[in-house]
């Protein structure tokens, strides 16, 4: 499972895939699909809510039976910044409409807000806005502050992915009000599927990104 150890295309114990993921906004660097990096803000390791160090973390919940890809943001990490995560299709025909959906993890200790937004993408290239998925982390800060989550989810996104060919999902995080120090963020239960009478493992996204 991820520990917050770096991504690697080929990754060991307690580091992420990049088959499949791809991140951006880092003062570290980006890194793209099959890159790696395991140092700096990418490799954070195992955290507890209230951290002040820009990066990627992996933060245990739920009395330690889910781990969260955690950030956070800094002036010089995720404002703005993010990851995509790449499905592809291999179910044999063309796949029209998807439903993507994901847990947002909040800890409000900030008194800046923030801004998640998720568009998607047949090429990696062009993407389109999916404001159904969009959150925030609000104003004021929330005292005292504690994990919360939004289980967001939308069943009716158009877009074409070709058999054999991918679609990429964006999250992009951004300052949205005040200022100061940024509040926390984590993701986890991501899961993409075609709408259609098709098992969802034909395009769900690999083990390696999942965590439970």
């Amino acid at each position: 499972g991820w520990e917050g150890e770096g991504v690697s295309n080929d990754p060991a114990q307690g580091q992420l895939c990049t088959e499949q993921l791809a991140f951006f906004g880092l003062s570290s660097g980006n890194v793209n699909f099959g890159g790696e990096n395991t140092g700096g803000d990418y490799s954070r390791g195992i955290t507890t809510p209230g951290v002040t160090t820009g990066g990627l973390y992996a933060l245990p919940y739920n009395g330690g039976a889910d781990t969260a890809l955690y950030f956070q943001p800094t002036g010089s990490d995720f404002s703005p910044g993010g990851f995509i995560v790449k499905a592809c299709n291999e179910t044999g025909s063309a796949q029209n409409r998807f439903s993507i959906g994901y847990d947002f993890l909040k800890y409000n200790d900030q008194d800046r807000s923030m801004v998640i937004e998720v568009e998607v993408s047949n090429d990696n290239i062009a993407y389109l806005s999916v404001p159904q998925l969009a959150d925030t982390i609000d104003q004021p800060a929330d005292v005292p502050a504690s994990i919360e989550i939004s289980q967001l989810l939308f069943d009716s996104i158009d877009i074409t992915v070709d058999t054999n060919q991918c679609l990429f999902v964006r999250f992009t995080v951004d300052d949205f009000t005040g200022g100061g120090s940024r509040p926390e963020m984590g993701f986890d239960n991501i899961t993409i599927e075609p709408v259609s009478s098709l098992a969802a493992r034909d395009v769900a996204i690999s083990d390696c990104v999942q965590d439970s």
